[in-house]
C-alpha cells in the first residue's frame, strides 16, 4: 500500500507539472496574440494619421500652387491699359512720362535691350514713378528672334536681365514682336512656361506706327467705344516722336470720359491672340 500512494502521489506530481506547463503555454499564445493585435491596431492607426498628415499637406501644397498660378483677370469697363513698345527714345519718352503724370496715367513699357541700354535713366524714372515695365526682346528681327523656341528665350531673358539690374525690381512681362499670332506656336509656348514669362498681346491697336500726323487717336478712340464693357482694353501704341506729340489728345479723352489709366502686372491674367 505504501508504494502504491507513491506511486500515485509521483503520478500526481507529473499531471500537475503537464498542467502547469500547458497553463503557461497558453498564457503565453494568448498574450503575444494580444499584443499583436494591438500592435497592428497601432500601426494601423500610425498608418491612418501618417496618410492624414499626408494628405492634408498635399492638400495645402495644392492649394498654395493654385493660389501661386492664379492670375486677376483684366478689368472689363472704363479701365484702359496703356502699353508702349520699342522704346526706351530719347525724344519720345521723357515726354510720354511727363504726360502720363499729367493726366494720373500709369502705363506699361515692352522694351528693347539696345534701347534700354543707351536710356538707362529714363527706364529707371518708368519704375520710380508707377509704371511697369517688360521685355520686347532684343532684335526685334523675325528672322532673328523667331529662329528657335530658344533664340525668343534668350532675347527675352536678356532683356529681363538688363531691365531688374536696371531698375533693380523683378518682371516677366513679355510681348512678341509683332504679336503673338502666327508666331508663338506650340514650342514656343513650351519655353514661354518653362522662363515663367507672362506673354502680352492687345486688343485695341492704334496703329500709331503709320498714322503719324495724329490719326491713331480717332482710331483709337473708335476701336475702345466698340468693345468698352464686353472686352478688357488693352491699347498698343509705340514709343515714337509722332506718338508723343499727340498722345495728350487721347490722354485728354479718357480722362474727361471717366476712364482710369492703368498699368500691367504679373498678377494679371494675359491678354492673348487666340
Amino acid at each position: 500500500m505504501p508504494n502504491k500512494r507513491r506511486k500515485n502521489h509521483k503520478l500526481g506530481k507529473i499531471v500537475l507539472g503537464m498542467l502547469t506547463i500547458l497553463f503557461i503555454t497558453l498564457v503565453c499564445i494568448s498574450w503575444d496574440a494580444l499584443a499583436g493585435s494591438k500592435t497592428d491596431s497601432t500601426r494601423g492607426s500610425t498608418t491612418t494619421l501618417k496618410h492624414i498628415l499626408k494628405d492634408r499637406k498635399i492638400g495645402n501644397q495644392n492649394s498654395v500652387a493654385k493660389k501661386e498660378h492664379t492670375k486677376t483677370p483684366l478689368e472689363i469697363g472704363k479701365v484702359a491699359y496703356l502699353t508702349f513698345d520699342d522704346g526706351p527714345n530719347p525724344i519720345a519718352s521723357e515726354k510720354i512720362l511727363n504726360l502720363l503724370d499729367k493726366y494720373n496715367a500709369k502705363a506699361t513699357f515692352f522694351m528693347l535691350k539696345p534701347h534700354i541700354e543707351q536710356n538707362l535713366d529714363v527706364v529707371k524714372k518708368m519704375v520710380d514713378r508707377g509704371h511697369s515695365v517688360g521685355s520686347h526682346g532684343v532684335t526685334h528681327q523675325v528672322s532673328q528672334i523667331y529662329k528657335s523656341p530658344e533664340n525668343f528665350a534668350s532675347e527675352m531673358n536678356d532683356t529681363l536681365d538688363v531691365i531688374n539690374k536696371t531698375t533693380n525690381s523683378k518682371t516677366h512681362l513679355i510681348r512678341a514682336p509683332y504679336g503673338s499670332k502666327p508666331y508663338i506656336t506650340a514650342p514656343y509656348k513650351a519655353v514661354i512656361k518653362r522662363d515663367h514669362f507672362n506673354l502680352w498681346d492687345w486688343t485695341v491697336d492704334s496703329e500709331d506706327w503709320k498714322m503719324a500726323n495724329g490719326a491713331f487717336v480717332n482710331n483709337t478712340i473708335q476701336q475702345v467705344n466698340n468693345l468698352v464693357g464686353t472686352r478688357p482694353l488693352v491699347v498698343l501704341m509705340h514709343e515714337k516722336p509722332s506718338t508723343a506729340a499727340h498722345l495728350e489728345e487721347l490722354l485728354k479723352y479718357f480722362q474727361k470720359n471717366g476712364y482710369e489709366m492703368k498699368a500691367l502686372h504679373d498678377s494679371f491674367e494675359p491678354i492673348q491672340f487666340q
